[in-house]
């Protein structure tokens, strides 16, 4: 039974069936969303907020910005993160019940030039999967 849901885990995640997830976007598709991380909780203290700028078409290197406190690594890891990290999950997936903390995020605008507005949390382990994927988007400490 654990295998399985691992198994339905890491194909959410892009990492089963031979798909590294680490498909990079098309030369020039920009990054520029604003992202909110609550460490506490909704509720719980004012959210961190900060704008991330990733330009993959800089003449010697992709260019990141922002006020991210490391845009560098924010970028690169929602450049080469697994692309379902960047979709919704989808409907009736199962995940293990598991609690990882009151933590949650959302990114919003546009990403590998797609809008989005997602929001990310540690309530099972299907969210932890997701956040720890993006933990560079993030920025905080668990």
């Amino acid at each position: 039974m654990h295998a399985l849901l691992l198994l339905v885990l890491l194909a959410l995640l892009g990492v089963a069936g031979g798909e590294s997830g680490a498909v990079a976007p098309p030369p020039g598709v920009r990054t520029e969303a604003t992202v909110t991380v609550w460490p506490r909780g909704p509720g719980a203290g004012r959210p961190l907020v900060w704008t991330l700028l990733c330009d993959p078409s800089g003449a010697t290197a992709p260019k990141a910005g922002g006020t991210h406190p490391r845009p560098i690594q924010a970028c690169k890891a929602v450049v080469d993160g697994p692309m379902a990290t960047l979709r919704p999950l989808p409907r009736r997936t199962a995940c293990t019940e598991q609690y990882g903390g009151p933590q949650v995020a959302e990114l919003r605008g546009l990403v590998r030039g797609k809008r989005v507005r997602l929001r990310y949390d540690r309530a099972d382990g299907c969210g932890i999967a997701r956040w720890d994927a993006l933990r560079a988007l993030f920025h905080i400490r668990i």
